[in-house]
Formats: C-alpha cells, sequence, structure tokens
C-alpha cells in the first residue's frame, strides 16, 4: 500500500485499528520486544497481555488505535536514534506525545 492511499484512508476517517485489522497487522506483528522488568509506560497494560499469553496468541489480542501509534512510534524512535524500545517507553511516560518525545531525544 502506497503511503498516500494510507493517508487517503486515514483522511476519509478509518482509524489505525480499523487499517491495521483490513491489511492484517496485528498485535503480533507490531509487538516491540522490552526486557521483563521494563515499565512499558502508557501501553503497560498491553504489555500485560502479551505477557500474560503464549506469543502465538498474540495476533488475537485487539490493539486500540493509540496502542498502535505508540507502538509504530516506539520502535521507528528506538531504530532512528539507535536507543532501546525500553528506554523510549520510559522516556515517554514524561512527555504527552511522540513529537515532543523525540524533540527531547535528539538534543
Amino acid at each position: 500500500m502506497s503511503p498516500e492511499a494510507l493517508v487517503a484512508l486515514r483522511r476519509s476517517g478509518r482509524n489505525w485499528a480499523e487499517l491495521a485489522t483490513r491489511y492484517g497487522v496485528n498485535a503480533a506483528v507490531l509487538h516491540v520486544p522490552i526486557p521483563e522488568q521494563s515499565s512499558a509506560g502508557k501501553i503497560a497494560p498491553l504489555y500485560r497481555q502479551y505477557r500474560s499469553i503464549p506469543e502465538s496468541g498474540w495476533a488475537d489480542i485487539q490493539l486500540e488505535p493509540a496502542e498502535i501509534i505508540a507502538l509504530v512510534n516506539v520502535r521507528l524512535l528506538a531504530q532512528t536514534l539507535g536507543i532501546s524500545p525500553a528506554e523510549v517507553l520510559a522516556q515517554s511516560e514524561a512527555v504527552d506525545s511522540f513529537v515532543k518525545l523525540f524533540g527531547e531525544l535528539i538534543h
């Protein structure tokens, strides 16, 4: 799917959870590994779900749009900045957006 098509679907009112379901992107695909003892910040309930069921069942976890946004941003920031996903999640607790977090992490 092209970025333009995705943007068009979002502008038509589709949320991230609908789009993820439509295109087969599930919680197993979006999972970002963090150490067991790490805080998952605002998505701690989601990580409790991941930890409570076998990996084979992760695809059945129903993600909320905000969880999809968080998982994608954690992966993107960790890879782009060369830091651990656990560090991104820990730092995300102190800010209200991943855009602000990016600004803080690059300085």
